[in-house]
């Protein structure tokens, strides 16, 4: 793993949101992390439907789905694959605002 500057065993991915990657000794801490945010809020903010989940993480057009690689609109159009930006679920929004 470049971005850590150390192996990790069974590394699955490096997570934004606890500032680790994610690997062989943590995954339950990991997955439980998740499910424990979830049940918080009732509904997970990062959470915008089963299809644009879906259009997250394999593009919008169907062609590539089985392709490790993305359409030139889906680079333009989804903000999540610039990693800057990730859509929220739109009540979730005002949930933060509330605060």
């Amino acid at each position: 793993m470049k971005g850590g500057q150390r192996c990790v065993l069974k590394m699955d991915h490096h997570c934004v949101w606890v500032a680790n990657c994610i690997g062989a000794h943590n995954y339950k801490f990991f997955l439980l992390f998740m499910v424990y945010e979830k049940n918080k809020s009732g509904r997970w903010k990062y959470d915008v439907g089963k299809r644009k989940n879906f259009e997250q993480v394999f593009g919008t057009k169907k062609l590539f789905w089985l392709f490790p690689m993305y359409s030139k609109e889906d680079m333009v159009n989804l903000p999540v694959l610039r990693g800057i930006e990730f859509p929220v679920h739109p009540e979730s929004v005002d949930d933060d605002r509330q605060c």
